[in-house]
């Protein structure tokens, strides 16, 4: 996606997580003089403070840390970063709210035991013709949530039935949907 300046960027950072559900607070910003977001459901540090300094993104979090927020991937890092450099193991998993992202963008998997819904991304001819699967484009739509009626695995390649769709789909074509 391409933002023709910052505030776009920024919009779309702050729609994409109060969608799946994670807290936005908006302040003003007495050390920056300006808006600032509060995107809570920060592994252990609780929130990030998003606030556009010199047509950039400044994330800040503990310990004054300050990282330029570039694009949804980002942000979603730095949540992962904050999870790694925890040393305390008692500390509780990652926000719920955040878990969509987080499987998105790659920075966690899961089994496929652990989730009964998916998001279709849509599926290349390689993907369809891998394994023999049924070509889910012509009967799925992009961005839709499905529950998951089946899984089958196979030595390099999994399958996904979905519930009251006919056919067997590539699990690559879809992205874990938790709720």
């Amino acid at each position: 996606m391409n933002f023709s300046n910052t505030n776009e960027l920024l919009q779309h950072i702050i729609e994409t997580v109060v969608k799946e559900g994670i807290t936005v607070e908006l302040s003003w910003s007495k050390d920056h003089n300006c808006i600032s977001y509060k995107v809570g459901g920060f592994y252990k540090s609780g929130s990030a403070e998003l606030v556009v300094i010199n047509d950039s993104i400044n994330a800040f979090t503990r310990y004054d840390n300050v990282n330029i927020i570039s694009n949804m991937e980002d942000l979603v890092d730095l949540n992962c970063e904050w999870k790694s450099m925890s040393c305390e193991k008692t500390w509780p998993d990652y926000d719920h709210n955040w878990k969509n992202l987080l499987l998105r963008y790659d920075a966690i998997e899961l089994d496929d035991e652990d989730f009964e819904k998916v998001i279709f991304n849509g599926a290349t001819k390689e993907q369809i013709s891998w394994g023999g699967n049924d070509d889910p484009n012509l009967v799925l739509e992009i961005g839709a949530i499905y529950n998951l009626e089946e899984v089958e695995v196979h030595s390099s390649h999994t399958k996904y039935k979905l519930k009251g769709i006919k056919g067997w789909f590539n699990s690559v074509s879809f992205t874990p949907y938790l709720d």
